[in-house]
Formats: C-alpha cells, sequence, structure tokens
C-alpha cells in the first residue's frame, strides 16, 4: 500500500483528493506511477510545473527533457511522456500544446487562438500590462516567470512556488514562540516568504515584517497584513471579487476578533476556496490544507471562530 498526498487543485491528477489517501493505481500527466502498490516511475518537476526528469523505483532516470523559453524541445524530444511544457499535452500531429481553451505554438511562443477572457477586460488594465493589447500573446512575454494553466490567462510562477514553500510545513504542530518547531498562521506565512526570499523572490512583505509586527511569532501579524494592504504599505493589494483571486493570494479579515487570522488560497472554485492554514482548532492544531469552504458563509466556521468580513490580499513582487 503506497500513500501518498494529493492536491485538488492540480489538473494533471487522474484521480484527486485534498487529504492522505491510499490508491491501487495511480496515474499524474499521463504516466502510470502507481499501479497494485508497486512504483512504476516518479515524475519530477520544475516550478512551472513542466516534467524535467521522471525515474524508476531504484531511482534511475528513465526520461529527461529540457525545453527553451516558450516551451520548445532542447535538445532531442524525447518520448514516452505526452504532458511537456508547463504539464501540457504536446500534440505530436501539430507540434503545438493542448491547453484547454486553445492551443499554444512554441516556435512563435503565440497562442493559435485570441484570449477567450480578454473581452471586459477594463481599459486601465492595459496601461499597467501593454502586453494585454496582444490577444494571441503567450503568458505576457514573460515564460519564465509566469504560467497558464488552462488557456485563458496568466498567473505568477512564484505563487506556485509560494504555495509549496508553505506545504512544507503541512503537519506541523501549531503554537506560538517556537518557530519553526511550531507554527502559527502568520508563522506560516513569514516561513514560505522567507523560503521565497532564500531563492531570489523578494516582496516588500518580508522586508518590512518586523516593522509590521515584533517578530514572526508575533499573533497581531495577521492584523497587521490587513492594515498594511488598507493603507497600500507593503506592495499589498485588496481583491475584491473572489473571481478575481488566485492561488497564492492570502484571506485575512477585517474587524477580526482577537488578533486576526490569516491563510494562503491554494485554489479558487465556484465561489469556494481551499487554503492551507495554522489551524488552532482543538481536534486538529498543527499546519493543515483545507476542503473547499466558503468564507463568506455567515453560517460558515470561518465566521464563528474568526469574525469580521474576508478579506482577499495579494502580495505582489517588488
Amino acid at each position: 500500500e503506497v500513500s501518498l498526498r494529493l492536491y485538488e487543485n492540480d489538473p494533471f491528477w487522474e484521480e484527486s483528493h485534498n487529504d492522505k489517501i491510499s490508491l491501487p493505481r495511480l496515474v499524474y500527466q499521463g504516466v502510470l506511477l502507481i499501479e497494485g502498490g508497486v512504483c512504476y516511475q516518479i515524475v519530477h518537476t520544475d516550478y512551472l510545473n513542466s516534467p524535467r526528469v521522471m525515474t524508476d523505483a531504484s531511482g534511475a532516470v528513465v526520461w529527461r527533457q529540457d525545453y527553451l523559453a516558450f516551451g520548445a524541445d532542447y535538445g532531442t524530444a524525447a518520448t514516452g511522456n505526452t504532458h511537456k511544457f508547463t504539464g501540457h499535452i504536446k500534440d505530436d500531429a501539430t507540434g503545438q500544446y493542448y491547453a484547454k481553451a486553445r492551443y499554444f505554438t512554441t516556435g512563435l511562443g503565440r497562442w493559435s487562438q485570441p484570449e477567450p477572457l480578454l473581452q471586459g477586460v477594463p481599459d486601465d488594465a492595459f496601461l499597467n500590462k501593454p502586453q494585454l493589447l496582444n490577444p494571441y500573446i503567450y503568458c505576457e512575454n514573460n515564460p519564465l516567470k509566469y504560467i497558464d494553466r488552462n488557456g485563458k490567462w496568466s498567473d505568477p510562477a512564484n505563487a506556485d512556488q509560494f504555495i509549496e514553500a508553505a506545504r512544507n510545513f503541512l503537519d506541523v504542530p501549531y503554537g506560538h514562540g517556537q518557530f519553526p518547531d511550531k507554527v502559527d498562521c502568520t508563522g506560516l506565512v513569514f516561513g514560505a516568504l522567507t523560503t521565497l526570499d532564500d531563492n531570489g523572490i523578494s516582496t516588500e512583505l518580508i522586508d518590512n515584517w518586523n516593522t509590521i509586527g515584533n517578530s514572526p511569532r508575533d499573533q497581531s501579524m495577521a492584523k497587521g497584513i490587513y492594515d498594511e494592504a488598507k493603507s497600500g504599505k507593503s506592495n499589498l493589494s485588496f481583491i475584491n471579487n473572489i473571481s478575481d483571486a488566485k492561488p497564492g493570494d492570502l484571506l485575512v479579515q477585517d474587524k477580526p476578533k482577537g488578533s486576526g487570522h490569516v491563510e494562503i488560497i491554494t485554489g479558487i472554485k465556484d465561489n469556494k476556496i481551499t487554503s492551507i492554514s495554522a489551524s488552532s482548532n482543538k481536534n486538529t492544531m498543527k499546519v493543515v490544507e483545507r476542503k473547499p469552504f466558503n468564507p463568506w458563509d455567515p453560517k460558515g466556521w470561518w465566521k464563528k471562530e474568526h469574525g469580521g468580513t474576508p478579506k482577499i490580499v495579494r502580495i505582489n513582487e517588488k
């Protein structure tokens, strides 16, 4: 029996769940990994979710692929895995990548069809991101920073790294004053941002952390993050609609009970979110990844435990 942790917002699992489960058969990115409790292959991806190496149960490399900036195969094209650049399927007949909403041509670095969500974008968006003026542009012409999960819009790849850094704290006991052996909600954010900073991804929030609160263990930091966004400091911004929220955003409160609370959003679907949080619930008391919930539900657990109105905060890079 093989037990793995799967993530519900990962589009490449044929079977998904956001908790620890055991499966007799597991397929990821079209590759058979486990069957009958036997490990066949392991897919190793980079920060853009592009498969780079596959190994067998003994650790021997059985497949390898490198890519140019816009996804063209670098070197000899490897066979045996149809999911390649950013995890999307490469169509052997056309040489294009299928990204659900449209096809992408690596040789041109452009989509074959126009952006389906471009209609209705406010005019001022083009002032901040003139690359949006071209409806065929791929990831704002910056494929090393952004990814496109479904052919409809680009997301910062750094957000995925932020989430994965937070996932490294899963199951760490909840507590104050003993970071990193015990972690509270703000310590979780601090730890994930520190990991990014160590990897060369800087944010004003981590630079200003000690001026917002007294330490990474300071419970008032959750309220401090809200206050920073409200005043436009630390390069934080509020996201007013849940439809505009993205994985990597923070869920905080206004007018909270006590010192406040913060969670890291990992997915959004049907007005519900999944998140990573340091849970202080007496039945949990550890860092967990929550099942989908609606924090705006007046009868939901979020309202009862934390009070106030949920707010979404985006952490922008420097």
